[in-house]
C-alpha cells in the first residue's frame, strides 16, 4: 500500500472519528505501518524488528506528525491446567539515523543491540497488556501539535519493534495496523528533544484500608537537567492498568478498582516542595495518599500543578485496561528553571473488598524545546 494523505478529521476502523484542531489549510500525509507476528517464548528475550520506507520523491525533510490505526494482541488459553494467563507487549516506533535498515521480522535480543546495529531515535512507544485469553484491540489516534523533523539519512528508515510474550511459550500474536502522519512543511521548532515519563510501578488502587502509595515519575526543567527551560510541545503515549492475581476471588460487583494518571508541570518551587532534595535528571518518587475518604496531598492535586492530562483507568477483578495519553488540548506551555514534568499515579477507590495491587506502565513521551 502506497503512503496517501488525509486532512485532519480521520477515521479508525472499529471507533468513532478522531477529530484533531488544525489550522484550515493543513494537510497529512500518511505511511502505513502494518505488521503482524506470532511467536512462541516465555520471556522478552527475542524482539523483532519491522522496517518502513519513506516515499523518496519527498518534496522536503519530513515531520512526524502522528499515529492512527490500531494495535492488536491475541494470547492462547491455558487448556492444561485453565488457570489464569496474562501478556505484554511494547510496541516501538523509531528512525535510523544512519543508512542501515532492519530486514522486516528481524531478531534481535536487546534494545542496546538495537541501538548499536540501527543507530536511531525513538518516536513513540505503546504498551498493549492482556490478563486473559483472546484478542485484545486498543486504538491509536495520536495527533502532535509540533511536527518533529525526522532526520532520516539516505537509505535510513522507519522501523518498528514488537517486545512482546506471553510468558507461556505459547503462540502469541502481534498486529500493528498503525499509519503515520507526518508533513514536510518547514518544522516551527527545528531544535528539541524527546524524553520518557516511562515507568511501571506496582500500586495499591483503594485507600479503605489506609493511606497508600502514590507513585511519580519526573523530569526536572534546569540547564543541566533533562528539560531546559522552554516550552513543552508535545505530550502523548498511553498508559496501562493490569491487576494482580489478588482480585481472582473479588465478587463482580465489589471488584471494581480505579487508578488516576495525571501528567502536570508542578510550578512556583513545588517542585522541590514535593520532592526535597531530588535529582537532576530523571527520577522516581513515592509518598503517601490519604486514608480513607481523606483528600489525597499530592502535588498532583494542588494549584501549583498545570494539569495537562488527567486519566482514569477502571478495572473490575482480573482485569487490564489502556488509555491514549495525548496532551493536544493542553499545549503548549512554558517551562522554567525549577519546574518539573511529573507523571503522578494515584490510588481511586475507597473499597474495603479490594485487596489485590495493580501494575501500571506508563510509556508517554514529552517533546520539549530547546
Amino acid at each position: 500500500m502506497k503512503a496517501g494523505r488525509l486532512f485532519a478529521a480521520v477515521m479508525i476502523a472499529g471507533s468513532s472519528f478522531a477529530c484533531f484542531p488544525t489550522s484550515h489549510a493543513e494537510e497529512l500525509s500518511i505511511l502505513p505501518l502494518k505488521a503482524t507476528l506470532t511467536k512462541s517464548t516465555p520471556s522478552f528475550q527475542v524482539k523483532n524488528l519491522f522496517s518502513f520506507q519513506l516515499p523518496a520523491n519527498l518534496p522536503a525533510p519530513a515531520n512526524f506528525r502522528g499515529l492512527i490505526g490500531t494495535l492488536s494482541t491475541t494470547t492462547s488459553p491455558d487448556k492444561t491446567t485453565h488457570k489464569p494467563v496474562w501478556s505484554e507487549t511494547l510496541f516501538g516506533l523509531a528512525y535510523t539515523t544512519r543508512s542501515v535498515c532492519p530486514l522486516s521480522g528481524q531478531k534481535i535480543g536487546s534494545y542496546s543491540e538495537i541501538f548499536s546495529s540501527f543507530p536511531s531515535q525513538g518516536l513513540a512507544g505503546l504498551i498493549v497488556k492482556q490478563s486473559g485469553p483472546g484478542t485484545v484491540t486498543i486504538p491509536v489516534a495520536i495527533k502532535l501539535p509540533a511536527g518533529l523533523p525526522m532526520r532520516l539519512p539516505p537509505g535510513g528508515c522507519l522501523f518498528m519493534s514488537f517486545d512482546g510474550t506471553d510468558f507461556a511459550n505459547r503462540p502469541y500474536t502481534m498486529t500493528s495496523n498503525l499509519s503515520l502522519l507526518y508533513d514536510t512543511q518547514p518544522p516551527k521548532w527545528p531544535s528539541y528533544s524527546v524524553n520518557g515519563l516511562d515507568a511501571e510501578f506496582v500500586v495499591t488502587p483503594s485507600t479503605a484500608r489506609g493511606p497508600v502509595l502514590n507513585a511519580y515519575t519526573v523530569l526536572p526543567v534546569s540547564e543541566k537537567g533533562p528539560l531546559h527551560p522552554g516550552l513543552l510541545l508535545d505530550v502523548y503515549g498511553n498508559v496501562s492498568a493490569t491487576s494482580s492475581s489478588g482480585f481472582s476471588g473479588a465478587p463482580v460487583k465489589s471488584g471494581r478498582w480505579s487508578i488516576r494518571e495525571i501528567v502536570s508541570v508542578y510550578r512556583r518551587g513545588s517542585c522541590n516542595q514535593a520532592f526535597p532534595h531530588h535529582s537532576e535528571n530523571k527520577f522516581m518518587w513515592n509518598d503517601h495518599s490519604g486514608n480513607g475518604t481523606e483528600p489525597n496531598p499530592s502535588h498532583a492535586l494542588k494549584p501549583t500543578a498545570q494539569k495537562i492530562l488527567d486519566i482514569v483507568l477502571d478495572g473490575n477483578g482480573i482485569d487490564s485496561v489502556m488509555k491514549q495519553a495525548n496532551g493536544i488540548q493542553t499545549l503548549p506551555v512554558s517551562l522554567e528553571t525549577g519546574d518539573c514534568v511529573v507523571s503522578a499515579i494515584l490510588p481511586n477507590t475507597v473499597d474495603k473488598s479490594i485487596d489485590g495491587s495493580v501494575n501500571v506502565e506508563t510509556q508517554i513521551k514529552t517533546v520539549s524545546t530547546p
